[in-house]
């Protein structure tokens, strides 16, 4: 089944390209709340793409999350051109106080945030 979906930002409001009912996209609020009910998931922040923070949930966050913008816009160099609404490479970043891994779809970064093992 295809429909066009309606997003609405703070910013605008502007009808997206068609999708199937699958492929939609979700709000900020869900995307946190299905990150974070994950086993062993401490947190999750959604950025869009110019590094600004959308919506933040739980702990060991980075302080300075608009720098993991960059770090999914380039990742997603590496991979060249694909479809619109595909998702980017996931980067996984380990330190000795947590583990980060990153995504970028549909003008949303997402980085979900585990404790170093």
């Amino acid at each position: 089944a295809q429909e066009t979906v309606l997003q609405r930002t703070d910013r605008s409001q502007r009808p997206s390209a068609t999708r199937s009912a699958r492929s939609m996209p979700k709000s900020v609020a869900e995307i946190l709340e299905a990150g974070i009910s994950k086993a062993g998931v401490s947190g999750v922040v959604c950025l869009d793409m110019q590094g600004f923070t959308l919506g933040t949930v739980g702990e060991l966050l980075p302080t300075q999350a608009a720098h993991i913008t960059g770090l999914a816009q380039k990742a997603a160099k590496l991979e060249g051109e694909r479809e619109a609404h595909a998702p980017g490479p996931v980067i996984t970043v380990e330190t000795s106080m947590r583990t980060l891994s990153v995504l970028a779809r549909d003008e949303i970064v997402v980085a979900v945030v585990r404790k170093a093992n």
